[in-house]
């Protein structure tokens, strides 16, 4: 089960990543900008074809009324006695977008009509005749076939234009003019004009029968098709290859994202690693990084603070060292000296009366001789100090338990221990936690009036806990760091090992002290850990 966590964990942390959404947001450009390519050209082909729509309808019109000549020419011909067999016949298909059937078909028998007389229209049966199919494409318009008197002959639009009926009265002006424009030209002649009010097309083209000396006349209105309406067409015929094309487009866009993506993010890597290793007091680690761009850039000012964090650090041990020698000569001052010149004035006195006053004498050697004992004493404790006696010979949780139950002892407050008996620490870092507790148990002495003192020592959430609380009156924090109370000695020799003090007290409320060393630090070599401290 651990191990299913994990994996999806580490999968999380993956799509979670700069890597990833970098990634992401160059598929995401790359696709959003293909659509707005693919949608401004699939625009710009509707307009295209919106354009040359009439020259289409014309071109198509007039190939049609070519081929209805084309037949009759072709019967034309034939000897006679085969024209005679040959029923001519046209099958013109007129198709209407807007009509419920695709197209209505009619056959015109052009066989054996007089001239000047009505057609003759049937349905259309392929069985039995030889016809040609004539397909011409309405939009929102119609097509007719008309005679040289305007009479209908077939239609697109049959409830429009009844067959045998004159078609003049049901014309508009401009279906007028152009008709008869075509039809008093002596030349088979293509006539079309465009109405912008209308935004239709009206085209008329001139069918001659040499055969019969007989004229037809095509006539026809198209609506001009706009935007809304041609897109779909196009969708329709462009819509799979630009479907084909987007994908094609993302994989490629999404792989070189992702392996821009994968160069960009493993720029990053050399800082993280230098900046963990600055983390542990390691400043002596560099990011190699010589481009020029704003990531150089960062990496040239990381490096650069590095070395002034390790100059800092270095000025603040020296410091640290220099107050520690004023410390000594300070208690040097405050105790043997002055147990030094008392003792220098006992001697004096004592030689005054040596003769005259030997009782006199002999007590000044009983005083002598105390302050002497005090001396050694306190020499004792300046050099116990520099050099704990209890870790010479026993380790940091024995030498600890030994102190706490002596300070018990001597004052009066009680003390509870938590302790982890098998823990074993380089030696330099015992010293350090034991200097700590003993500062921190002198400040309890002085300055706490606590009843109860709780020490924990031990491992705790990947670091080495010393943990030392009371129940005492406590402090505000800012009178804590005017009277000093050795809080800047516990604090730097927790430093001096790469651990992290930290102080918590408030008005009757008791004060706690905490060293934390992380234990991944215990694993270096001592002499590293003693110049690496935490920057916090």
């Amino acid at each position: 089960m651990k191990l299913i966590y994990s994996v999806l964990r580490r999968i999380g942390h993956f799509f979670l990543g700069l890597q990833v959404k970098l990634a992401l947001s160059y598929l995401v450009i790359t696709i959003v900008s293909l659509l707005i390519f693919e949608t401004l050209a699939i625009c710009l082909v509707a307009q295209v074809a919106i354009a040359k729509y009439p020259q289409r309808v014309l071109k198509h019109f007039k190939q049609e009324a070519s081929m209805l000549e084309s037949v009759l020419k072709e019967v034309k011909s034939l000897p006679q006695e085969d024209q005679d067999d040959y029923m001519r016949s046209i099958n013109l298909v007129l198709q209407h977008s807007t009509a419920k059937n695709a197209c209505a078909q009619v056959r015109i028998d052009l066989a054996n009509i007089p001239p000047d007389e009505p057609f003759a229209y049937s349905d259309v049966d392929e069985k039995e005749c030889n016809s040609i199919d004539v397909s011409l494409y309405t939009r929102f318009g119609f097509v007719v076939l008309l005679d040289s008197r305007g009479q209908v002959l077939a239609s697109s639009d049959p409830r429009q234009f009844t067959v045998r009926r004159l078609i003049l009265p049901r014309l508009s002006s401009t279906e007028r003019a152009v008709w008869q424009h075509v039809l008093h030209e002596k030349q088979d002649n293509v006539q079309a004009q465009i109405s912008d009010t209308d935004s239709v097309l009206v085209g008329a083209i001139k069918i001659r029968d040499e055969s019969t000396q007989q004229t037809f006349f095509l006539l026809t209105k198209q609506g001009l098709p706009d935007t809304w309406t041609v897109l779909p067409g196009i969708l329709h015929l462009m819509g799979q290859t630009l479907l084909w094309a987007t994908g094609v487009v993302a994989c490629v866009g999404g792989l070189f994202g992702f392996a821009l993506a994968h160069w960009f993010v493993g720029r990053f890597l050399p800082v993280r690693l230098a900046v963990e290793k600055w983390s542990q007091g390691d400043f002596t680690a560099q990011v190699q990084d010589r481009s020029r761009d704003e990531l150089g850039s960062l990496v040239r000012h990381l490096n650069s603070m590095a070395v002034q964090l390790k100059m800092l650090l270095q000025a603040r041990r020296q410091l640290a060292a220099l107050e520690e020698r004023h410390r000594l000569a300070r208690d040097l001052h405050d105790s043997l000296k002055q147990q030094l010149f008392a003792l220098g004035m006992l001697i004096g006195g004592a030689r005054t009366v040596l003769h005259r006053d030997p009782a006199q004498v002999e007590q000044r050697f009983d005083e002598m001789e105390h302050l002497l004992e005090q001396a050694q004493e306190e020499l004792k404790t300046l050099i116990h100090q520099l050099r704990p006696h209890a870790l010479a010979d026993k380790r940091l949780v024995a030498a600890v338990e030994q102190f706490c139950r002596q300070w018990e002892i001597q004052h009066g407050i009680e003390v509870r221990l938590e302790l982890e008996q098998d823990l074993v620490l380089p030696r330099f870092l015992e010293e350090a936690y034991y200097r700590v507790m003993q500062e921190a148990f002198s400040n309890i002495a002085r300055h706490s009036q606590a009843t109860q003192v709780y020490v924990r020592l031990g491992r705790w959430q990947q670091s080495v806990l010393l943990s030392i609380a009371d129940n005492g009156r406590g402090f505000e924090r800012e009178a804590l760091t005017k009277q000093g109370l050795g809080l800047v000695s516990m604090e730097e020799r927790a430093r001096e090992v790469g651990g992290l003090f930290r102080l918590e007290c408030a008005p009757d409320q008791g004060t706690v002290v905490q060293v934390m060393v992380p234990l991944d630090l215990l694993k270096a070599d001592a002499e590293h850990l003693k110049s690496a401290p935490i920057v916090s």
